[in-house]
């Protein structure tokens, strides 16, 4: 969830605005967390939701990386950040770097 908390950092502290102009996740589940959750957890997504349209993350790029079809931990579904930012890219990792083909699969 360290994607979260680099959403949260322009919101909470104004003065990191200028310095922030790009925020790449990992498996990041930017719209909602796919298992149970404790309640800080729950009281901390609730501060980003709120403030989804907030204009802190207007002049940030954030680029939401996920594992694709084959991530049993973090669904790519949930880490599509194109809802929840103002300029953001989301992508399947196999979209970035094709795997390679092993020579002597089939």
């Amino acid at each position: 969830v360290g994607g979260l908390v680099a959403r949260a950092v322009p919101l909470l502290h104004a003065h990191s605005r200028p310095f922030i102009q790009n925020i790449i996740t990992l498996a990041t589940p930017h719209s909602g967390l796919p298992y149970a959750q404790e309640k800080g957890v729950h009281d901390f997504l609730s501060i980003l939701t709120e403030n989804q349209n907030s204009t802190a993350l207007n002049n940030t790029l954030v680029v939401s990386i996920s594992g694709g079809l084959r991530d049993e931990l973090i669904p790519p579904e949930v880490c599509d950040v194109n809802q929840v930012v103002p300029y953001g890219i989301s992508v399947l990792a196999h979209e970035i770097m094709p795997p390679k083909k092993d020579p002597k699969s089939i």
